[in-house]
């Protein structure tokens, strides 16, 4: 139905987020964090959505799915990461996660986390980390 009067919605600012943890999960700091069943993981090779990047430790070890949230930084941010077979020509090429801290260009069964913004070394380059959600 359309407004038919001035609405005021929530604003939510910033460029963190906190995610419910899934059971028995323990997501380390600067780990790439995807969704597997509507709850954040460290990711393993099998899930589809890049929340973005763990801000801080969240360990649900011990608990049930949602017991514990993790901070996740998922506005576009830039970080140096070591990234094998890097060239000073890659700069724009797309980066997938093979699995929560290791990264690579081959896209067959990886998660896209973002393009490389700026080579920096023999296997070092800066990311443009784009989460989806």
């Amino acid at each position: 139905m359309a407004l038919a009067a001035d609405v005021q919605l929530p604003i939510e600012e910033g460029i963190y987020n906190e995610i419910p943890v899934a059971a028995t999960t323990k997501i380390y700091e600067g780990a790439v964090v995807s969704l597997s069943s509507g709850y954040a993981k460290g990711y393993a090779g099998t899930d589809t959505i890049f929340l973005g990047i763990a801000a801080r430790q969240a360990d649900n070890s011990a608990g049930s799915a949602g017991a514990i949230t993790v901070k996740v930084q998922q506005s576009v941010h830039y970080r140096q990461v070591t990234l094998a077979s890097v060239a000073i020509t890659d700069v724009g090429v797309a980066v997938y996660a093979s699995d929560d801290a290791t990264y690579t260009k081959t896209s067959t069964s990886n998660l896209l986390v973002g393009k490389i913004h700026r080579y920096v070394a023999a296997n070092t380059c800066v990311i443009r980390f784009e989460p989806a959600a």
